[in-house]
């Protein structure tokens, strides 16, 4: 199975959909993102993506904003990081 059908599967569980809608959009091509996720393990290592200090702040943003959809134990307070 090629990427973009692993993705297509994987992304009819709501918490997949969220994190690839984000990912996949100004992070496509980016490896800092795509080596932290491993479709065939259905993973993602958020905890090492935002480790990554290269990110601008709106990435980070963006990122955790993924990374609290996707796994509910990280959770984010959408007003302080917005505001």
């Amino acid at each position: 199975m090629n990427r973009d059908e692993q993705m297509k599967n994987l992304s009819r569980a709501a918490d997949w959909r969220a994190a690839l809608i984000i990912l996949k959009s100004p992070f496509a091509e980016d490896s800092r993102v795509w080596q932290h996720v491993n479709l065939n393990r259905e993973e993602i290592s958020f905890r090492k993506i935002l480790d990554d200090g290269t990110f601008s702040s709106g990435e980070r943003i963006l990122l955790s904003v993924a990374a609290s959809l996707f796994n509910r134990e990280r959770s984010i307070n959408l007003w302080e990081v917005l505001n």
